[in-house]
């Protein structure tokens, strides 16, 4: 117990030290590095822990680099703006931060929770650089030819072929956090490109036989479908094995088409922000079993919906397979639906 109180006391004092972190610039192979204190010829502050930032620490971010605070394994703090950052809501108490009366109370206490974990930290703090600039220059290409069909109707063309194809990609860390929590993870130096270069490769080639599947605009025009655009759906061409999806399927469900004619109806509605689209189209197939489908075709904010508040379109069908539905059986139907996700949702029409 002596001997766990005097670590505890010596390890709280060699902490008690301000501590200033700095990182210079990452080369482009390095990702992540794990942030070092900066100690220099005359500095007294060479004993502290290295998984401790004492508060009101000072942290240097340089231009291409994003520095998060890890806390016991919880992203706390966020910075990516160049400069110097100031660390004030650290646990680990400095005699040399705020009054000094105080910071005296705080490391006693400290001591006194340290000599419960044997005299040691039982703490863990840790700063991160992450290199947000472009990492070039990396290098991708097709071990096996991918096969590829062309046809031109035109001139009667349809043939098997084959490509090849080698180049170059770049790429960014644009969300450390999610970089962090789903990739690299805690790290004790560096955390370098090489070790994701082969993933980023395979998902790269496995992205081009897809894309060599996309109709081109030419070849949907001649086929009087819309042509592709950000405000469209992106047209592709594939085969479909039906023997061998049906393999799969155990229990079929088959439902009669009825034979009246469906009503569509389009219907804006005010949600919250929060407000999912898939309860929505729950509760609108709920209230009414006429419901044949629910689409979301647009989503629009404005100051004039209100804060904290969306409008979110759908394209609502109604069929029956009794009769043909007239005006009046969609407008009670209409009715019903709203009364139900504003009872439900707190939803209401634009």
């Amino acid at each position: 117990l002596i001997s766990a109180a005097l670590g505890a006391a010596s390890g709280v004092l060699a902490d008690s030290w301000k501590e200033f972190f700095y990182c210079e610039a990452l080369p482009a192979d390095v990702l992540v590095t794990k942030g070092k204190k900066k100690i220099g010829g005359r500095s007294s502050n060479r004993f502290g822990n290295d998984n401790i930032i004492t508060s009101v620490s000072g942290i240097a971010v340089a231009d291409g680099q994003c520095m998060i605070i890890v806390d016991n394994g919880k992203v706390v703090e966020v910075c990516a703006v160049p400069g110097e950052y100031t660390y004030d809501a650290s646990t680990e108490a400095s005699i040399f931060s705020g009054n000094l009366g105080q910071g005296i109370i705080n490391t006693f206490k400290l001591i006194g929770k340290r000599i419960t974990y044997g005299g040691d930290t039982g703490h863990d703090q840790r700063v991160y650089y992450f290199n947000t600039k472009e990492i070039m220059d990396n290098k991708f290409g097709t071990a096996n030819p991918i096969p590829f069909r062309i046809v031109d109707h035109k001139i009667f063309l349809d043939i098997d072929s084959a490509v090849r194809c080698n180049g170059i990609y770049s790429y960014r860390i644009i969300d450390p956090i999610l970089f962090y929590t789903n990739v690299c993870g805690n790290v004790s130096a560096q955390f370098t490109r090489d070790q994701i270069d082969s993933q980023l490769r395979s998902e790269f080639i496995s992205g081009l036989q897809p894309a060599l599947g996309k109709i081109s605009n030419l070849v949907t025009s001649e086929l009087s479908l819309p042509k592709d655009s950000k405000a469209n759906h992106k047209i592709f061409l594939g085969e479909i094995d039906y023997p061998k999806m049906v393999s799969h399927i155990r229990n079929f469900i088959y439902k009669p088409v009825s034979e009246f004619p469906a009503v569509v109806r389009d219907l804006a509605l005010v949600a919250d922000e929060a407000q999912e689209c898939g309860t929505i189209v729950k509760e609108i197939k709920n209230a009414c079993p006429a419901v044949s489908e629910v689409e979301l075709f647009d989503i629009y904010r404005s100051m004039a919906i209100g804060k904290g508040k969306k409008s979110m379109a759908f394209k609502i069908t109604f069929v029956s397979d009794d009769k043909a539905l007239s005006p009046e059986d969609v407008n009670r139907f209409i009715k019903k639906i709203l009364g139900n996700l504003k009872f439900r949702l707190g939803i209401e029409m634009r």
